[in-house]
């Protein structure tokens, strides 16, 4: 035990304690790419044919050339679809559901450099790397009938907030573990240059998965409720996007699904995921290359 809390201690010292020389160098640019969720509404684990565009806001800054700190903004949405699913799956291609929503998410990050990276450095300018932290994000999923899209969180499709019903209403604003890999890049500085600002400049590409602590990112994860219940009863809009497998009969909805069963997996929660390509702008107060 205490030979291994010595070695996380040499490692710690270790990261911190890399090149100073560019002790000061900070970064801050955008990232663009796409956004994919993985819950009770996907077929696998990507599903290209939902995948959306997101973008985002990057700052950086750098205690060594092994470890720095991230703080990022991200904007993107998400949707999925029982229709994805393959039709002999039985009861999750009937059950008809759908969603999309938005994901706005707030992060603090540490990324640690696999190899030393130093942007402009002749030998040391590019880096893979992998990354952790803590975010805040904020969602709110949305349903479609007859052409209108619903906010789902306030119609309560689970029967959340229902008198005798053991489910509360889920919070739309959240906490979620980021963590992913990537790998960053920036241009050598021809030795006959003179233009040395021109040269501090990064790209890259990185995923991120973010682990959550919430099974209704996609309003589904619960059982149905009963629908005599809701608001409008089983005739409602709240029964009709509950139950999607539902007919009309003589001019009044009729639910399929048992109350009680399950609508979702319960055992799962959500999670989302960012692919980005990003350029950053570095900023160092010494514009010196030779370390």
């Amino acid at each position: 035990m205490r030979k291994n809390l010595g070695l996380f201690i040499i490692v710690i010292a270790l990261m911190f304690s890399g090149n100073k020389a560019n002790s000061q160098d900070w970064e801050l640019g955008v990232s663009l790419g796409a956004s994919e969720y993985l819950g009770d509404l996907t077929y696998s684990h990507v599903t290209w044919s939902e995948s959306k565009f997101n973008l985002g806001g990057i700052y950086r800054y750098y205690f060594n050339p092994r470890l720095n700190f991230k703080a990022a903004v991200f904007y993107g949405n998400i949707e999925g679809s029982d229709v994805n699913k393959e039709v002999g799956s039985g009861g999750a291609y009937t059950r008809n559901l759908s969603f999309k929503s938005h994901i706005l998410e707030g992060t603090a990050q540490v990324e640690f450099n696999i190899l030393p990276y130093i942007t402009g450095n002749k030998l040391r300018n590019w880096a893979p790397y992998v990354f952790t932290g803590i975010s805040v994000y904020n969602f709110n999923p949305k349903g479609e009938l007859n052409g209108t899209w619903y906010e789902l969180q306030p119609l309560g499709t689970e029967g959340q907030g229902l008198a005798g019903s053991t489910q509360a209403p889920y919070d739309l604003t959240q906490i979620s573990i980021p963590y992913g890999f990537g790998i960053k890049y920036s241009f050598k500085r021809p030795t006959n240059s003179s233009a040395l600002n021109l040269y501090l400049w990064n790209i890259g590409v990185f995923v991120q998965q973010n682990k959550t602590f919430n099974d209704h990112l996609d309003d589904v994860g619960g059982t149905y409720p009963d629908y005599s219940k809701l608001d409008g009863g089983t005739n409602g809009i709240v029964a009709q996007l509950s139950d999607r497998q539902g007919e009309m009969i003589n001019g009044q909805y009729v639910p399929v699904r048992a109350v009680g069963s399950n609508r979702g997996n319960p055992d799962a929660d959500d999670m989302y995921m960012w692919l980005g390509f990003t350029i950053t702008k570095t900023f160092r107060k010494n514009t010196c290359f030779c370390f």
